[in-house]
């Protein structure tokens, strides 16, 4: 799949990477914020809001045409699949009593 970005988006390895690690930074940022977000607005309503943030994420990507559309729509990915995993693991940590 690397080779068909490389030649969609007529970029370079370096460029890759960027794409890669915009992933990770959408993730890392959000770390606290989720924390705060949950302690609001509870687990089921950040889990919906961060899995459909994701999955708009990867619909963007999948049609982006230009490159700035999908390193937005890979940071987007990021953020989305922070709250999605850790407001999981917030209501599993409470069911289990953990």
């Amino acid at each position: 799949m690397t080779k068909e970005i490389l030649l969609h988006f007529q970029i370079t390895a370096t460029d890759f990477g960027i794409l890669t690690s915009l992933y990770y930074l959408g993730y890392a940022v959000m770390q606290v914020p989720i924390g705060a977000f949950l302690d609001r607005y509870g687990p089921r309503y950040i889990a919906s809001s961060f899995v459909l943030l994701c999955a708009l994420g990867a619909i963007l990507f999948a049609f982006a045409t230009n490159w700035t559309i999908a390193l937005i729509a890979r940071f987007m990915i990021g953020v989305g699949s922070s709250g999605a995993y850790i407001s999981s693991k917030h209501k599993g940590d409470s069911i289990l009593g953990a």
